[in-house]
């Protein structure tokens, strides 16, 4: 049952990222017609960091904090290691990587709104929701944790390990 539950849970970031730009697209007519070579060399590595960001933090939603990434069915353990060792909401940054890859292949101003909606909503949403959910769950070790790990980018040195991650 549990594991059904998390794949139901993969599906809500793949509205945003794949099914919205997708309407957009299609109520807006964009068309891909007018693909430059820089447009590719920009939207698909993004994409690409996008995807493979995502699909991790996903994974160590299921295995290591065993739960979702929906409040409905939260990690039992606060995630700390892999890329939540070097920025707060991982998931979040790949699904804005997708996003970016998007807005630049289908080259919409449309799809720039939704990216810019998406980014706007969440600055505020982690830490007026978010992070007090999480204070709540996980109390001191999550304290320890936002005072080691940024918020919005990524740093490129590796964070002092904490109990719960050694």
């Amino acid at each position: 049952m549990r594991s059904k539950v998390q794949y139901a849970y993969f599906l809500l970031p793949m509205v945003a990222v794949l099914l919205i730009p997708a309407g957009i697209i299609r109520f807006t007519g964009a068309s891909a017609s007018g693909w430059r070579d820089w447009q590719l060399y920009a939207a698909l590595p993004a994409g690409l960091a996008g995807l493979w960001l995502t699909g991790w933090t996903y994974l160590l939603f299921a295995t290591v904090g065993k739960g979702t990434c929906s409040p409905l069915a939260p990690p039992e353990k606060l995630l700390t290691v892999g890329p939540y060792s070097q920025i707060r909401n991982p998931m979040l940054a790949g699904a804005f990587l997708i996003l970016l890859s998007e807005t630049l292949l289908w080259q919409s101003q449309a799809l720039a709104g939704w990216l810019f909606f998406c980014f706007i909503f969440h600055l505020f949403y982690w830490p007026l929701v978010e992070e007090p959910r999480l204070q709540t769950r996980f109390g001191r070790e999550y304290e320890q944790y936002c005072r080691q790990v940024p918020s919005l980018f990524p740093r490129c040195r590796k964070r002092k390990p904490t109990p719960s991650n050694q």
